[in-house]
């Protein structure tokens, strides 16, 4: 149950990655070129932010590709482990998917509005991680929807689990 972008398909993860490559490219380029916000104490540090945003923009891409041309098992893999995932990763992850669109959707209007481009490529990297939260956010919440169906009325779940 536990968040991955490998649970969606080929086709999708890849154009979903594609998506979140081009935001990351044009909002770090939006953070590197233009003046980062005054009157804050380490908006100094927006520049550096942009360069590891279009750097890591340039690593997914190449990943994207290539695990788009690898060959799909369904092996699970070498690492993974029979016990059931616990729940807290699950929701950590559904209380992201609803936070950092509003966070990445109120910089990018305070970045246009007040005409801080590096503040609105701030929320463009944000916003760019949508297309692959969307389907995992779906996926996970009916991933809770299942476990909570499938418990039993007279069991208790132990604090470890939870």
């Amino acid at each position: 149950m536990a968040p991955s972008i490998t649970t969606l398909a080929p086709k999708l993860r890849l154009h979903a990655m594609l998506a979140f490559v081009v935001g990351w490219e044009v909002g770090g380029a939006m953070m590197v070129f233009n003046p980062p916000p005054h009157g804050f104490r380490r908006a100094a540090t927006l520049p550096v932010i942009g360069l590891v945003a279009m750097a890591a923009g340039i690593y997914f891409a190449f990943k994207a590709l290539q695990e788009f041309r690898a060959t799909q098992n369904d092996k699970p893999p070498r690492h993974a482990s029979g016990a059931e995932p616990s729940v807290r990763p699950a929701v950590r992850f559904l209380l992201a998917a609803v936070v950092l669109p509003v966070i990445g959707a109120f910089c990018l209007w305070d970045g246009v509005r007040t005409g801080q481009l590096s503040l609105a490529g701030l929320g463009v990297c944000s916003l760019s991680v949508l297309p692959m939260t969307i389907p995992m956010a779906i996926e996970v919440a009916a991933g809770l929807a299942r476990r909570k169906r499938r418990r039993s009325p007279g069991h208790s779940e132990s604090r470890e689990t939870w």
